[in-house]
């Protein structure tokens, strides 16, 4: 049985997608908030700032991208672990950026053109349509900027996606029952190798939660149990120690059958 990763624009409408189609294929329906509260509890970050580390503004300022990615990382854990279980559909930002290469992932792209959303956020918030088109294109354009500092990737990339849901073409039923349709094709079943690649995922975002403060940029690797963690360098004894204690705790984490932690040199490129 799949999952289902729901990524919506805002004012994108048919609001009550997730819930309805979570009820129609019988799967629990797992939404932002819950997921924040989750990573909180394991991390002991609050989840107000786990929420500010996702969300775009017309600077970053107020949070260095350090500490972004920091929080991100334990929400990137909550999301895999979660995931680790059959019948979900999960509703939130960047869900379908933080979770890839699963093949039985279902990832849904909720929109609409810019036009139509801006007279939806125009009713709704009371603003003129020209005005919430700059607020909605900008959005969209932080929301791709953000994307790209914290993950590579923009994640409005179609790549990123199975399937496009136009809310001004498609009515809400309709919808719901295309994914739900897509969803039970075999394709989308999980198979032995697919099942692999989500718990080698969830535990490389484990191991990367628990290193995170030490090196939130660190890049980590796992294979059936077989973990690689790659740091950036540091200078003289800093370098021993926090490659030290990167070990230490690696050695207490559940799963992890050996682990290799190698210091690159700030010359080499850390993005995945």
């Amino acid at each position: 049985m799949t999952s289902v990763i729901l990524s919506r624009l805002a004012h994108a409408g048919h609001e009550e997608l997730g819930p309805r189609l979570a009820e129609r294929l019988g799967f629990d329906h797992v939404g932002r908030e819950e997921l924040l509260g989750r990573a909180s509890r394991a991390s002991g970050i609050p989840a107000d700032r786990l929420q500010r580390a996702c969300a775009e503004g017309k600077t970053f300022f107020g949070m260095s991208a350090r500490e972004r990615r920091r929080c991100v990382a334990h929400i990137q854990a909550a999301l895999s672990g979660l995931l680790l279980r059959d019948g979900l559909v999960y509703e939130g930002r960047f869900g379908h950026v933080l979770l890839q290469g699963v093949s039985h992932l279902l990832k849904v792209r909720i929109t609409a053109p810019l036009e139509v959303r801006a007279q939806r956020m125009a009713a709704e918030e009371g603003v003129s349509p020209r005005r919430a088109e700059r607020i909605l294109a900008d959005r969209d354009r932080q929301r791709n900027r953000l994307s790209l500092l914290l993950f590579s990737r923009e994640e409005s990339d179609p790549d990123l996606f199975d399937l496009v849901v136009d809310t001004s073409r498609e009515a809400e039923e309709d919808a719901v029952e295309r994914i739900a349709a897509l969803a039970r094709e075999p394709r989308f079943a999980p198979m032995t190798y697919s099942r692999q690649c989500l718990r080698d995922l969830e535990l490389a975002h484990r191991v990367k939660a628990v290193l995170a403060d030490l090196d939130p940029e660190a890049l980590v690797f796992a294979r059936k149990g077989e973990v690689e963690v790659r740091t950036r360098v540091l200078p003289g004894r800093a370098r021993e120690r926090r490659l030290a204690e990167m070990r230490r705790r690696l050695a207490q984490i559940e799963d992890v059958a050996g682990a290799r932690v190698e210091a690159i040199g700030e010359e080499v490129d850390l993005t995945p």
